[in-house]
């Protein structure tokens, strides 16, 4: 089970904030270790995964390829009655042999936990990319007394879809490790809010890459769908005295429309195969690579 606060950054300078800090709410900091990585979600030609409440993620960094299964669900509500900042999931991974090939089927994978969650769900059907995330993440540790309670991460996120890179966003996940509770995740997740100015994010780094690939996803929470469609809505100008509702016609079209722009970016990412993508790592000097590879 992963249990984790994820929050939107104002800025790259919120992230240099928290990367220099030696304490945060009563909680010692330590560590910095960065890594460059490449995610590509899967999906079966059908869907299949996400109708069956999954989410597949193939995780390059470079030194290791690691797969991750993940059971969608909604953040557990504020106290306004929002989404809030809590996210509770299942989770299962595995590394990936160096010379698995990146299309290879599910039924090639190591035998574990991941292998059968997708097995069963997807038949063995092969996988094609649905949306790609380049993130460089910088992860400090947490402790009290010695104990480990959580890991912090800093994230500056890419979202790569059919026409190019959308512009870099800044996140900050908080995720329960060793001796920690619930209890500790809320004072930290209070804390980064009051301090740092940082606002809750409902939305899963998948769900935010899917909303920018235009591709609707069957039996997606419904507050994801909410969250895209007013985002569409606001970047979508409409002329003045323009109708409201399409007619029937048009709206079959934009449906075509869609479907196509997502077997374009399906082609497009399997044409180059997760390993090609390049990375910060490979363009300039190697960090010093460490870091969850949970989120």
């Amino acid at each position: 089970m992963e249990i984790e606060a994820k929050f939107s950054a104002p800025d790259a300078a919120t992230l240099e904030r928290l990367g220099e800090l030696g304490e945060l709410a009563g909680y010692q900091i330590a560590g910095g270790e960065v890594a460059d990585m490449t995610d590509v979600y899967l999906d079966t030609a059908g869907h299949d995964l996400q109708a069956a409440g999954l989410v597949c993620r193939r995780r390059d960094r470079g030194d290791r390829v690691v797969l991750t299964v993940k059971r969608r669900s909604a953040p557990a509500g504020g106290a306004d009655g929002e989404p809030g900042a809590i996210h509770r999931r299942d989770e299962w991974e595995i590394d990936l042999p160096a010379d698995l090939a990146p299309d290879a089927p599910p039924s090639a994978w190591p035998p574990s936990e991941a292998r059968e969650q997708v097995l069963a769900a997807g038949r063995d059907c092969p996988l094609t990319p649905l949306a790609e995330v380049r993130q460089n993440r910088v992860t400090r540790g947490l402790a009290r007394d010695g104990h480990t309670i959580a890991e912090l991460s800093l994230d500056t996120v890419t979202i790569v879809v059919a026409d190019g890179a959308r512009p870099a966003h800044h996140e900050v996940e908080a995720e329960l490790k060793g001796d920690g509770t619930e209890a500790d995740l809320a004072t930290i997740a209070d804390t980064l809010q009051r301090e740092f100015a940082l606002t809750p994010q409902p939305l899963s780094k998948f769900e935010r890459a899917m909303a920018a690939a235009a591709l609707r996803r069957p039996g997606a929470p419904a507050h994801a769908h909410r969250a895209a469609h007013r985002r569409r809505r606001a970047a979508r100008p409409r002329a003045a005295g323009a109708a409201r509702r399409r007619p029937a016609a048009r709206r079959r079209g934009a449906r075509r429309h869609g479907a196509a722009h997502g077997a374009l970016l399906a082609q497009s990412l399997s044409h180059r195969g997760s390993r090609d993508l390049p990375s910060a790592a490979r363009r300039g000097a190697a960090p010093r690579r460490g870091g969850s590879d949970r989120k």
